[in-house]
């Protein structure tokens, strides 16, 4: 396990925010997803990539869409796969991420 899988689970543990609706669950994740892109210290974009993660895995739970962003190899080609999968069950999501 990866030290940020291990930070990962710990925030899925904190996580309220994932017992929304199918729509409520797009929109957190493409709320989270904007905020990756506001810079910041490497504490800050930390927090934000794992606020992101949290959600895609709260919406591959509900949609029972299979994932890894857990396991060792959990970041960034992980995070796109995960992103690609999610997209091709919502397609609303699909032109949010560009195609992802």
């Amino acid at each position: 396990m990866s030290v940020y899988s291990e930070m990962l689970r710990m925030a899925l543990d904190e996580d309220e925010a994932g017992r929304g609706s199918v729509a409520d669950l797009v929109t957190h994740a493409l709320s989270c997803r904007a905020d990756l892109d506001s810079g910041g210290d490497a504490s800050g974009r930390l927090a934000s990539y794992l606020a992101y993660d949290v959600s895609l895995i709260r919406l591959c739970e509900r949609m029972a869409v299979p994932h890894d962003m857990l396991g060792v190899g959990a970041g960034p080609l992980v995070r796109h796969d995960t992103e690609r999968r999610l997209a091709d069950r919502l397609p609303s999501l699909a032109a949010a991420l560009g195609g992802a």
